[in-house]
């Protein structure tokens, strides 16, 4: 460093010799000029002060002697501080005023570098860069400075000679400079030889580059951000010449169109070819010819296989130079659904007219308050006047007082759930004072400016409300005679019975043949019970007694009381399935219900016949259950009766489960064989069926529903106390 340590004796003489004669002079050149020619000034400076004239005399020596000193003080500090002659064993470079205006007034960073690969001098922008003093570089290598690709940059011990011819510059390199205080940026160098001194030197001239580095990243950023968007636009973007020639395109339009690249469609076709009507084309440019630009312009283009497509089109005509002419660059976005569901609303507002003013039923439109915002033409002919007199008007006074809470209710159900139908219904004052009495379902939506309204459809049902009072007495008399009829009919007799067997018995009550009479009593006795008991299991009200049984075994256990139950000429035959699913039912109540089935099924085959009786796992779907069916899908045993009697028409087969429906005569049954069968698998679960033909035998099958539980007791444990009690008898 320098500093007055370095200063010689010798070096002061001559800038002390020279202040001394500039004082000298500079004393007899200012009293020759107060004296003589600036007395005016003496006396200013004295009258301004307020002062003698020798005070001020003296304040202007004074002044002029300051200002001589200061410029030999320069020179003497000049001669003090003057660049040492060498550094580190190397002579020091002397450059004249004009090289060192040069080095520091350029904008780049400047080193000069020895042929060893030392730094010699640096300019203050170098400093600056590099984060130090331009002292601090001189001596150390350059190569500390810059790398390239994480690589030191090789600039010393004459290899930098080897990169350029003398006399010639190297061609700039983007290189990483590291600087002094740790801080490395983007820098562009080049170097070039000079004779400095007799001996080879290089000018390493750097030029940072960080703003334009960070210039080009927010380019590549922003041309990254505008392919992006540009590739990943919903709307098809294209920009073509006046004449058709497709200039470039993004993905979305290529996919709206069927292509399968940009380069196929710029290769294939042509914008004329994409119109579907020309017309539309030739309106279109000359449009862009008048007013530059066009917006939601909807057209028809042809896709690649021939199919249409709506859009809209947003299109600038721009003049890019005499050798292109006029661009055209705009923006396709596809509107076929839009276009398609406009259609649909269209033909749903034709259709909804065409229903509502045609139909028969009342279109009514409520706001929330029972405002009427629109009556179908209909109305008028039920309430008795017009709609364009019942738009406008609250429907709640024509509503009966009775019915008034109620329909209010429904209505506040709907307008609190929109979407849902809630069906009601009331009793309507015409504008005569007719009462009518009205179904309707109605549903509540909200419009485009989000108020409710509610949709109400009502249909007159006065006629068949009077109609189906009329249906119904008639049925429920018919229901009732037949029941009454049937069951005095057949009461009459078990007490004709049981009044004869008593008579007897009064008069041979000492005789032994009085036992076998009271039996027949007992037995008719229990024939009437029995009757009243199926009559309970057609309404399912009687009282059963559910268990887990195995139905294999409780068939096997019945099969003799079967057999005795059947004529000789009847054989009876069995297929019951292995690992049979329990099931959980009344196995008193099933005997029965099987017996009737048998005995049904032996009247059916007067001479001769078979009786198959057969079980099996069966799972049902839903759509394989009964039509009049209530129950649910699963797991079922089923019981089938086969026989190979005369069979039933599909009337009869209808029919059969009616109560005291029969086709036998008046005095050969009570028809309630199947009904109480009917009832009693539908209390507990099951479903029946029943195929038959004529001529061709019927087949009954019951599914009972399968149970998780174990068989709690084996079926013989529960046969039926009237089956206990016939076999008692007929024993």
């Amino acid at each position: 460093m320098n500093n007055f340590s370095s200063i010689k004796r010798s070096d002061l003489f001559l800038p002390a010799l020279a202040v001394a004669v500039t004082l000298a002079g500079s004393y007899w050149i200012l009293e020759l000029l107060l004296v003589n020619y600036l007395p005016a000034s003496r006396l200013a400076l004295s009258s301004l002060l307020d002062i003698d004239a020798v005070t001020a005399k003296r304040i202007l020596v004074s002044a002029l002697i300051g200002v001589a000193g200061t410029a030999a003080a320069m020179i003497v500090c000049r001669r003090a501080y003057r660049l040492p002659t060498s550094c580190g064993g190397h002579p020091l470079i002397r450059l004249d005023s004009r090289d060192e205006v040069l080095l520091e007034a350029t904008f780049d960073g400047i080193l000069l570098i020895s042929e060893q690969g030392k730094v010699r001098k640096a300019n203050a922008t170098a400093g600056t860069m590099f984060g130090g003093t331009p002292s601090l570089f001189e001596g150390l290598a350059a190569s500390t400075f810059f790398s390239l690709d994480d690589e030191p940059i090789q600039i010393e011990d004459g290899r930098v000679v080897q990169q350029f011819e003398p006399g010639r510059c190297l061609e700039p390199t983007r290189v990483t400079a590291l600087g002094l205080n740790g801080r490395s940026f983007p820098a562009q160098i080049r170097a070039s030889e000079i004779a400095l001194n007799g001996t080879r030197h290089f000018v390493l001239c750097i030029q940072e580059l960080t703003a334009e580095v960070q210039a080009e990243v927010a380019l590549q950023r922003a041309e990254s951000r505008y392919r992006n968007l540009f590739g990943n636009m919903l709307e098809g973007v294209y920009k073509s010449t006046a004449d058709g020639k497709i200039l470039t395109a993004n993905a979305a339009l290529v996919r709206l169109l069927g292509f399968a690249s940009v380069d196929e469609l710029k290769s294939t076709i042509t914008t004329p070819d994409l119109y579907r009507y020309p017309e539309r084309r030739k309106q279109l440019v000359d449009h862009l010819a008048r007013m530059k630009s066009v917006r939601n312009y909807e057209i028809e283009l042809v896709r690649k296989d021939g199919t249409f497509v709506t859009v809209i089109a947003n299109i600038r005509a721009i003049h890019s130079d005499a050798e292109s002419g006029t661009i055209y660059e705009g923006t396709i976005s596809n509107i076929s659904d839009v276009v398609a569901a406009r259609t649909a609303l269209r033909h749903g507002e034709e259709l909804f007219r065409a229903m509502t003013e045609h139909a028969l039923d009342i279109v009514t439109v409520l706001a929330q308050n029972g405002d009427s915002i629109y009556i179908s033409p209909s109305a008028g002919k039920l309430s008795g006047m017009g709609p364009e007199y019942a738009v406008g008007r609250n429907v709640f006074p024509a509503i009966h007082r009775d019915d008034l809470e109620s329909v209010k209710a429904v209505l506040h159900k709907a307008f609190a759930d929109p979407g849902s139908p809630h069906q009601f219904t009331f009793r309507f004052f015409r504008g005569d004072g007719q009462v009518l009495f009205l179904e309707s379902v109605g549903s509540a939506y909200r419009t485009y400016d989000g108020e409710l309204r509610a949709v109400v459809h009502s249909r007159d049902i006065s006629e068949r409300l009077r109609t189906e009072a009329k249906l119904q007495q008639a049925q429920k008399m018919q229901a009732v005679g037949q029941l009454t009829g049937g069951i005095a009919h057949d009461f009459n007799n078990l007490l004709t019975v049981i009044v004869g067997n008593l008579q007897l018995l009064e008069k041979q009550v000492e005789k032994p043949s009085a036992v076998t009479q009271v039996k027949t009593a007992l037995r008719a006795s229990m024939q009437g019970a029995e009757l009243t008991r199926r009559l309970l299991a057609f309404s399912r009200r009687q009282f059963l007694e559910p268990k887990v049984i195995d139905v294999n075994e409780l068939l096997i256990g019945m099969e003799p009381i079967v057999r005795r139950s059947l004529s000789d000429s009847v054989a009876v035959h069995r297929n019951y399935a292995e690992d049979i699913w329990p099931t959980k039912i009344d196995p008193a109540q099933l005997e029965d219900a099987l017996l009737n089935l048998a005995l049904n099924a032996a009247n059916a085959m007067p001479c001769e016949g078979d009786l198959t009786l057969s079980t099996h796992n069966q799972t049902l779907a839903t759509g394989d259950l009964p039509s009049d069916s209530s129950g649910d899908a699963g797991d079922y045993v089923c019981v089938t009766v086969a026989d190979t009697g005369c069979g039933m028409s599909e009337l009869v087969v209808e029919r059969s489960i009616e109560p005291f429906f029969s086709t036998k005569g008046d005095h050969d049954g009570s028809g309630l064989g199947l009904s109480m069968v009917y009832g009693f698998v539908r209390q507990s679960g099951g479903h029946m069926t029943i195929d038959s033909k004529p001529a061709a035998g019927a087949r009954i099958r019951l599914f009972l529903p399968r149970s998780k539980e174990p068989i709690t007791e084996t079926a013989q444990n529960h046969y039926n106390l009237a089956t206990r009690k016939r076999n008692q008898l007929d024993d």
